[in-house]
This record gives structure tokens, C-alpha cells and sequence, in this order.
């Protein structure tokens, strides 16, 4: 990732609470549903879950980072 562009990146985890394992993770440029679909097929390819697994999202939130003056 090219930090210095000024260009924020996001990140989606998909973390089985069970084992406490990221199974699946996705990085974009952007902040849109695709993001999340991304890292939960992923996830759902890794671990290949069975009828009624469930599953919960935190809202995304926005980025914290504050640069320094």
C-alpha cells in the first residue's frame, strides 16, 4: 500500500469467535459493501460453515487517524 499518495485504505476482518481466527480479510481504497462481501467470501470459501452459522457485523465505522500538525 502506498501510504505517502495520501490514500486511505480499508480493511474488513471476518474473525471465527470460536477459534478467534481472522478467516478471511479484504483491503480497498474505498468503504462500500463490496468491501465486506469481499472478505466474507473469503471467509465463507475458508471455513465453509454449515446451515445456520451466524454471523454479526459492527457498523463500519470512519478512519481515526489523525495526522500530525
Amino acid at each position: 500500500m502506498d501510504f505517502a499518495s495520501g490514500v486511505f485504505h480499508r480493511m474488513a476482518t471476518v474473525i471465527d469467535l470460536a477459534s478467534r481466527r481472522v478467516v478471511g480479510w479484504a483491503i480497498a481504497d474505498h468503504m462500500e459493501a463490496s468491501l465486506v462481501c469481499d472478505a466474507l467470501k473469503i471467509a465463507i470459501a475458508a471455513r465453509r460453515p454449515g446451515p445456520g452459522f451466524i454471523m454479526h457485523i459492527d457498523r463500519l465505522s470512519p478512519p481515526t487517524y489523525m495526522p500530525e500538525r
